[in-house]
């Protein structure tokens, strides 16, 4: 990597020099035919072309002066690469659960995925298979899409998406319906009938109280108005609080 960088940085500097000598070449040649051939009015255009080109040049390297000066606090610059001046190193062991890499490494045991869901869902899990992590879900770039932390089924074909949330937004249950959609139509093909459909799940490992109920679990759960009836289409939502005050897993 600094062998590349270096020669890098040595072409950049045989271009740079290519080109001011090229641009010497241009500048003093027909300032000196203007002056060896006595045409005042070409000596003076370009007397004050050559001025035009030195004030514009000096400006340049300030502008770049500038810009460097700005960005020597947080970086230095290496050939033409920025690398930051200092890297914050956290120990492996000292990372929080609800760090992105830590988060992707605990969820991505196979034993560690099949416990948590028995325990929290109350059932009985054969085996799981990993859809995959990080998975993006998005129909086009013009349209909101979707990048889901851990994403996997089991032997039944029940979907599961576990996600990590640390920040508190606006809008908390709203995303946890649009997971749900682009989950759900994701896993139908063209023509396939809407009975083919997996049970589904999304949970959400929050580091707050979203609900402020105090209670570490908390199930979406939906009935008709007025009715004791529940309305089931499949899908399920948890909220699992990690500042809770009462413990009402399962």
């Amino acid at each position: 990597m600094p062998l590349l960088l270096l020669t890098g940085q040595s072409r950049i500097q045989h271009h740079s020099v290519d080109n001011c000598r090229l641009s010497t070449i241009y500048i003093i040649a027909p300032l000196g035919i203007a002056f060896y051939m006595n045409l005042r009015n070409c000596q003076i255009f370009y007397v004050g072309w050559v001025v035009y080109y030195c004030c514009k040049f000096l400006l340049k390297k300030l502008t770049n002066f500038i810009f460097l000066c700005y960005n020597t606090n947080k970086n230095k610059r290496i050939g033409v690469v920025l690398v930051p001046t200092r890297y914050n190193i956290t120990p492996l062991s000292e990372l929080p659960l609800h760090s992105d890499f830590m988060f992707g490494q605990v969820m991505r045991s196979t034993e560690i995925c099949k416990l948590f869901l028995e325990e929290l869902l109350g059932i009985t899990i054969q085996h799981i298979k990993f859809i995959d992590q990080q998975k993006d879900l998005s129909d086009s770039y013009e349209y909101h899409g979707i990048r889901l932390d851990v994403y996997l089924k089991d032997e039944k074909g029940t979907v599961f998406n576990v996600e990590m949330q640390v920040d508190r937004k606006k809008g908390f249950t709203r995303r946890a319906g649009f997971y749900q959609s682009a989950i759900d139509r994701n896993q139908l093909t063209k023509g396939a009938d809407y009975t083919g459909l997996s049970e589904s799940y999304v949970i959400f490992v929050c580091d707050f109280d979203y609900f402020q109920t105090g209670k570490a679990v908390g199930e979406r759960i939906s009935f008709l108005k007025g009715t004791n009836i529940p309305y089931e289409d499949g899908s399920h939502v948890f909220f699992l609080n990690s500042r809770y005050t009462e413990g009402n897993a399962r």
